[in-house]
């Protein structure tokens, strides 16, 4: 009898594991992590799945899969994380979330490491030196359930992006917006003083 129930116990546990919907949680070269303060690969930076059921969610109620927590590469693997297949608890396979890819680290003053990507964001007050961002928001199909396991690397899902430091707003256009300012401002100073050297040129006289 109680071999019985012991067989029943491990086989509602198997059918619970492949019942959960399953993901690959690597990324590729092409969407690697970067410094956006050294615009070298992120080494050693904490990466999680935000996710969440509702499809429509505002990324501020995406919330951690602990399950998928890991570490960037360093080297020449810098900005890489190698997963590998994980199960996500309270998702089914086949059932399409909303998922982000966060990435953070510890600044000079609170070195971390940090759990949740949020607290190195509160961290953020007291250090601007902690670094962090997110991927854009994506949609998934989670394998399981006769669903290929889905991977992040797939078109449209995770992209390549840059972790700042929090003095830096983290938003691509504004630092778009800042170097195309950098750049006019450049090419200001350049005509102005192309302007001043030919208004000193001597002039000929009648």
């Amino acid at each position: 009898m109680k071999s019985l129930l012991l067989t029943f116990v491990l086989l509602a546990a198997c059918l619970g594991t492949y019942a959960q919907g399953t993901i690959t949680f690597n990324n590729s070269a092409a969407l690697k992590i970067t410094n956006g303060f050294t615009l070298t690969g992120a080494a050693g930076v904490r990466v999680a799945l935000y996710w969440s059921a509702d499809t429509n969610a505002s990324p501020g109620s995406l919330a951690i899969a602990t399950a998928f927590v890991t570490n960037t590469l360093s080297g020449a693997n810098a900005g890489l994380f190698i997963g590998g297949p994980r199960a996500l608890p309270g998702a089914v396979g086949g059932q399409i979330i909303l998922a982000q890819i966060r990435a953070w680290s510890g600044g000079a003053l609170i070195p971390g490491p940090f759990a949740t990507y949020e607290d190195a964001v509160t961290a953020a007050n007291s250090d601007f030196t902690t670094i962090f961002g997110g991927s854009q928001l994506f949609t998934l199909q989670l394998g399981g359930n006769g669903f290929p396991t889905a991977s992040l690397t797939a078109p449209g899902k995770m992209n390549a992006f840059y972790i700042f430091p929090a003095l830096i707003d983290p938003e691509p256009s504004t630092v778009e917006l800042g170097v195309l300012g950098l750049g006019i401002a450049a090419l200001f100073h350049r005509r102005k003083k192309r302007g001043a050297s030919v208004s000193t040129k001597p002039q000929n006289r009648l």
